[in-house]
C-alpha cells in the first residue's frame, strides 16, 4: 500500500491469463504520522494511477465512462453483467463532485457485489487500516450506506441520472464497520476517497466524458394560433453514440400575484429541432428574446432547451415570452 511497486492490474482479477488493464504508474509516498497520532503514516486518499496497456488483447479504456450493468440494488448484490443496450454511464459535471452532503444518494460499481447504491451517512471522516505491519490513516473519507464486500475496493462511486449520465465522486477505499476479515463477509456500508482528496494526492484529474454536446441556439416565433414555436439547429456532438434528444423546460411568472407558478417544468422532449408550446397559461404579447420583462408589470414565461446525447448534455440560453400587463398597482405592492 502506498508504494510505487509497478503492480499489474488485470480484468476481471489479477490471476491466470485474464487480459491486462495496465501497470501502476503513480502511487505517492505517505507522510509519517506525528508522535501523538495512532498511525504510522497517512495520505489524503487511497488511490493510484494506472497506465493503460496498449498490448494486443488488453482491456480498452474510455475516459469518463463507467460500465453500466443490468440493474442496481440497495441491500444485496447488484448486477455485474454488462447491459449491452446501454453499456456506459458517462460522467459530466465534474464541479458537482465537490459537494457531498449527508443524505444524498450515490452509487458504486464493484467487482464483488456489482452495482449497488445508498445514502451518504458521514462526511470527512478519518479512518485507519493495517497493512504490511503498519497502521495507515486516510484523511476525510465519506461513509455511505451501500451494500459491499471484499473485492469492491477501487470501484467508482458516482451519482446516476437514471439514464446514461452521472457524476464521478470518488473511489471505494474501505469497507464499513462490522465487516470482518473473512472474504465471504458482506457489509451494509463503505468508505470512499472523494475526488477532491484524490486530487490532493495525484494532482488535477479529468474524469469527465470525452463526449461533447453543443448548446442549442433557440429562437421563438408564434404560430397561427398564437402559440410559442421554439426552433433551433441540430447541435454538433463528438463521440456521442445515441440520437440527440432535446428537453424543453418552461418557467412562468404571474405578475398579478408576483409569484412563480412554474419553475423549470419539463413540457416536452423531442428528437426534432422544433417544439410548439400548446399549453402556455396566458395570452402572449411578444417575444423579448433574452430581455426579461419587468416583474411588476408583465406576466411572462421563459424557456430553455437541454440537448442530451449518451448522458452528456448542454443547455441553451433563456428565451422570454411576454404576456399581459397585469401587474399590481403601486398602491398594492412596492415594485422595484
Amino acid at each position: 500500500m502506498w508504494e510505487m511497486d509497478g503492480d499489474t492490474f488485470k480484468q476481471p482479477a489479477d490471476y491466470g491469463s485474464h487480459p491486462t488493464v495496465g501497470t501502476e504508474s503513480v502511487d505517492p509516498a505517505p507522510v509519517t504520522c506525528s508522535d501523538v497520532q495512532t498511525c504510522d503514516d497517512k495520505r489524503p486518499s487511497d488511490a493510484a494511477f494506472v497506465t493503460l496497456s496498449t498490448s494486443s488483447g488488453a482491456i480498452k479504456g474510455r475516459r469518463g465512462a463507467i460500465v453500466r450493468t443490468l440493474y442496481r440494488s440497495s441491500d444485496e448484490d447488484g448486477s455485474d453483467v454488462v447491459d449491452y443496450d446501454h453499456p456506459w454511464i458517462n460522467m459530466s459535471n465534474q464541479g458537482m463532485a465537490s459537494f457531498i452532503s449527508v443524505g444524498m444518494t450515490l452509487n458504486k460499481m464493484g467487482f464483488r457485489t456489482g452495482w449497488t447504491y445508498g445514502n451518504v451517512t458521514e462526511t470527512c471522516v478519518d479512518r485507519e487500516l493495517s497493512s504490511g505491519g503498519k497502521t495507515h490513516r486516510i484523511f476525510c473519507m465519506t461513509r455511505a450506506a451501500m451494500y459491499s464486500g471484499h473485492g469492491d475496493s477501487g470501484g467508482p462511486v458516482f451519482s446516476w441520472d437514471g439514464g446514461d449520465g452521472g457524476t464521478y465522486y470518488g473511489v471505494v477505499s474501505l469497507l464499513g464497520n462490522g465487516c470482518g476479515a473473512d472474504v465471504n463477509d458482506f457489509c451494509d456500508n463503505l468508505y470512499f476517497s472523494s475526488l477532491g482528496q484524490i486530487e490532493q494526492d495525484l494532482g488535477s484529474v479529468n474524469v469527465t466524458s470525452q463526449i461533447t454536446v453543443g448548446s442549442p441556439n433557440v429562437t421563438i416565433t408564434f404560430d397561427e394560433a398564437d402559440r410559442p414555436y421554439l426552433s433551433w439547429s441540430a447541435v454538433p456532438t463528438t463521440f456521442g453514440y445515441a440520437t440527440t434528444q432535446y428537453v424543453i423546460l418552461r418557467s412562468v411568472w404571474d405578475a398579478s400575484t408576483y409569484t412563480w407558478t412554474e419553475q423549470g417544468n419539463t413540457i416536452g422532449s423531442v428528437s426534432t429541432t422544433h417544439f410548439t408550446d400548446t399549453a402556455l397559461p396566458f395570452t402572449e404579447s411578444g417575444y423579448t428574446a433574452q430581455s426579461k420583462p419587468a416583474d411588476c408589470t408583465y406576466t411572462h414565461a421563459y424557456y430553455y432547451v437541454i440537448a442530451v446525447n449518451s448522458g452528456i448534455y448542454s443547455v441553451s440560453d433563456i428565451q422570454y415570452v411576454q404576456g399581459p400587463a397585469n401587474g399590481p398597482t403601486p398602491e398594492v405592492r412596492e415594485c422595484q
